[in-house]
């Protein structure tokens, strides 16, 4: 019987909040670059793919049918995520403190510089206005995407980095 493998490609932030012990944090917004070579070392091992409650386990699941290792990889999705782990009592490792989560710091800074760069825009010049605009479409291809460079920039924070 082969090694089973679990990678979670939930962000690092859900990631820290509550995972499966010794499982590879391999987040679905770097899963098409990061995961081959995850993938790579793993072709004699059984890899189930988790996130909280599967839809993104199943996208990251799609994606690695593509990179060619499913002759030698046997990937499946774990049915109902870690939600469904956590109810069915097995345990799982948190972190100290949980954080706010990425997206909602995102979705805060996003939202205050709309706001601050509307109001610049009435009260001191008008091309402030293309900012607020810049901001909008900024997350309109995040949503296309699936590749955020404020949720990046957010992630680099001190107060978002892993200790040691």
């Amino acid at each position: 019987m082969k090694e089973q493998v679990i990678i979670d490609v939930r962000e690092r932030d859900e990631y820290d909040a509550g995972h499966v012990e010794g499982s590879i944090n391999v987040p679905l917004s770097s899963f098409s670059s990061v995961a081959p070579n995850v993938l790579k070392q793993l072709r004699d091992k059984d890899v189930t793919i988790m996130c909280y409650s599967g839809k993104r386990a199943e996208n990251a699941y799609n994606m690695a049918q593509g990179f060619g290792y499913s002759q030698a990889v046997d990937y499946k999705v774990y049915p109902g995520g870690v939600k469904a782990w956590i109810e069915e009592g097995k345990p799982v490792v948190t972190s100290e403190k949980p954080k706010m989560s990425l997206m909602r710091q995102t979705q805060l800074s996003m939202g205050a510089l709309v706001v601050v760069f509307s109001a610049m825009s009435l009260f001191v010049d008008p091309n402030f206005g293309i900012l607020a605009a810049g901001m909008g479409i900024g997350m309109m291809f995040a949503g296309l995407t699936g590749n955020c460079a404020m949720a990046n920039a957010v992630s680099k924070m001190p107060w978002n980095k892993a200790k040691a």
